[in-house]
């Protein structure tokens, strides 16, 4: 006797069924797909229990022909492909021939349809009798087609274990829409569960990719006006969309939305190519509102991986990720999201988020439209003011210097701060490490403003330096950085420093708070990256320091060695877990060396994301954030005048390379109301 059987149709169906109908929303998925492939404007949908008791797709589309009725519930019939060669070129959603021959298999299935200029008709199965010779009658209704599925897994009654509650199957259905909805602007949407409305989503056809795309987002998602406009172009294909500033972030990846060629996917590589974009900009563990929308020539991807159609491939897969991290990060950096809203003390500022806003001195084509490409900022600064009248006498004298003041990576304080209208004569001592690695002991010394003045040298850093020139109370003192939605150094006027951690500043009526710590993270991390020669200063150590460590901390140290020599260190690591440590790099001198091995020993040093260094940005990061000033010093006057002029060198401060948010503003209103105002 043979053992191998020839499985029947309808077993064969079946088994086909369960890789494309999972659930009432796989259902939907394939019908819209379907709708969107005969060309429709308008697609309703309807369902009853989630789905699974009633699922019904009407479009205005371009209908079936009375002859090919029989036909759509054969496997592997369809009219979007002929040849092999045509799935390296596929622009449809549908291919294989498989879904409504799937869903017919495993459901009461019902096909009315209408051709312009031809006649309808109407296809019905009720049993599983009918599939080999379904019922087609004359019909006539409007233009397009409609499918309605009842009864689902009615005759697999085990399927029906493995579906949800109705809510969670409505609420499944409705995701989908409306995903399907984000990338089809063109089409207009409707969606009725239990025949009560949840979506309604008219087309959308504007002048420009943005509007069009923001106006479709508004009916779809919340804090569509918060979120950053994001286009690149390459030989690889587009990137458009729509992504979410820092700050603005959620706990799940529910909100974000990836399209390839306008098909729904949640591909891994473009889940990668976001984290990328997103490094340093977002704490652990949050996720981005997105967007995004990839167009390309259809024979660089590959639609036919997976059998719902959700993962696709992509012959070159570093490029494309490439093309959407960088266009994610120059919107990120380039639009002024974290700007205050110039001129207009009613705004608040307290969500997570400021509204765009421009500067009041800005052309008009910049306020008309808040997220142009801002204008490189100035490369040469004067002093700013942070209202300390006492300075105003001497500083005029140091402005006659002929020789610019050095501009050191952070500042080297060791001084006695002058009593002011606002503070009490008080005695600092700050010692902070200049770029080249010196360190200033913390020594008290003159009172007068030449003692206090920022002696250090720093040959590392090329770029132009400010010249001191008088202070002026609420006055701008260097050259305004022009960046649209920059924000303006040079105007803040200083109030204080709160915890030893906030610096607070005051600007047009409203209240700006910057994380010391991490406010000088962002700016080392920034110069850091773009020059990472800056860590070649190499400090040797007169007697060696050495630090015990876990064995694995230790081995992965001994695994990048190569590396750590590369950026001034000079280890030597035994077997118990013992690291020596002869020279490392000046910037680093002071500080917590045993902690800093250890986290180094955790980070990788692959260069994967797209920044300009040649070492990977978790190591740059970690450097950055051992080097800055800490939480819990003091700062004085000079020392905060200094990290604000290195900020206006930067392009970008606004979250500290870990995706900590580095400031917070606070309009009038917002204070006043803490006091009941």
């Amino acid at each position: 006797m043979t053992r191998i059987e020839i499985l029947s149709d309808e077993v064969a169906s079946k088994i086909a069924a369960g890789e494309v109908v999972e659930r009432p929303a796989s259902v939907l998925k394939e019908l819209i797909e379907n709708s969107i492939d005969a060309g429709a404007t308008r697609i309703d949908v309807e369902w009853d229990a989630g789905g699974m008791t009633r699922l019904s797709v009407r479009d205005d589309g371009a209908g079936i022909d009375r002859l090919d009725m029989p036909k759509t519930i054969i496997r592997h019939a369809t009219s979007k492909i002929k040849t092999a060669d045509d799935l390296f070129t596929i622009k449809t959603m549908g291919f294989r021939g498989e879904a409504l021959a799937s869903i017919a298999s495993v459901s009461k299935f019902t096909i009315l349809t209408q051709p312009p200029n031809s006649e309808g008709s109407k296809l019905q199965i009720l049993s599983d009798y009918e599939l080999l010779s379904p019922k087609i009658s004359p019909w006539s209704g409007p233009n397009g087609t409609t499918v309605i599925m009842e009864d689902l897994f009615y005759n697999v009654p085990a399927r029906l274990n493995f579906l949800r509650k109705s809510t969670s199957e409505s609420a499944a259905c409705l995701e989908l829409i409306q995903n399907i909805a984000l990338c089809n602007p063109g089409i207009s949407f409707s969606a009725m569960s239990n025949g009560k409305y949840v979506l309604q989503a008219e087309k959308v056809a504007l002048s420009d990719t943005e509007s069009t795309l923001r106006a479709r987002a508004k009916q779809i998602i919340e804090d569509v006006d918060q979120l950053l406009f994001i286009k690149d172009e390459t030989s690889f294909g587009q990137v458009t969309g729509l992504i979410s500033p820092p700050g603005l972030d959620r706990s799940t990846a529910r909100n974000i939305y990836t399209f390839v060629n306008h098909r729904l996917v949640k591909d891994k590589i473009l889940r990668f190519a976001l984290q990328r974009g997103y490094h340093g900009h977002l704490l652990k563990g949050r996720h981005p509102v997105a967007v995004i929308q990839v167009l390309m020539d259809p024979s660089l991807v590959d639609v036919n991986a997976h059998p719902a159609k959700t993962e696709i491939r992509f012959q070159y897969p570093e490029d494309v990720q490439s093309l959407i991290s960088i266009a994610i990060r120059t919107a990120i950096r380039n639009a002024n999201w974290a700007a205050p809203q110039y001129g207009d003390s009613s705004s608040s500022s307290t969500a997570a988020v400021t509204s765009v806003g421009t500067d009041l001195e800005a052309p008009e084509e910049f306020r008309a439209n808040s997220f142009k490409a801002p204008i490189a900022p100035t490369s040469r600064f004067t002093a700013d003011s942070l209202g300390n009248d006492t300075l105003s006498s001497t500083s005029s004298d140091a402005s006659s210097s002929n020789s610019p003041q050095a501009f050191s990576k952070d500042f080297d304080i060791a001084t006695t701060s002058q009593a002011t209208p606002w503070r009490k004569t008080t005695e600092t001592k700050v010692s902070l490490k200049s770029y080249d690695g010196s360190s200033y002991g913390s020594q008290r010394v003159s009172q007068s403003y030449e003692d206090r003045r920022d002696t250090s040298s720093s040959p590392l850093w090329a770029a132009p330096s400010p010249k001191a020139t008088t202070w002026k109370p609420g006055r701008e003192l260097f050259e305004a950085d022009k960046k649209v939605g920059a924000i303006p150094w040079g105007d803040l006027t200083y109030i204080g420093t709160f915890a030893k951690c906030y610096l607070i500043f005051e600007y047009q009526k409203k209240l700006l708070l910057a994380d010391q710590h991490a406010f000088h993270e962002r700016i080392l991390f920034e110069k850091l990256s773009h020059d990472p020669k800056l860590l070649k200063t190499v400090q040797p150590l007169i007697i060696p320091e050495v630090y015990t460590l876990s064995p694995e901390e230790a081995a992965s140290l001994e695994h990048n060695l190569s590396k750590l020599k590369n950026i001034g260190f000079d280890l030597k690591i035994w077997t118990n877990g013992t690291v020596e440590i002869n020279a490392l790099p000046s910037i680093l001198v002071n500080s917590n060396k045993e902690a800093l091995l250890a986290e180094l020993s955790e980070k990788s040093w692959a260069h994967h994301d797209s920044m300009s260094s040649d070492i990977s940005s978790e190591v740059l990061e970690t450097i950055a954030c051992h080097t800055a000033v800490r939480s819990g010093e003091d700062l004085t006057e000079n020392g905060i005048r200094d990290l604000l002029s290195q900020a206006s060198q930067v392009d970008f401060y606004h979250n500290c390379p870990h995706g900590r948010r580095v400031f917070r503003w606070f309009d009038e209103k917002d204070v006043g109301s803490w006091f009941d105002r």
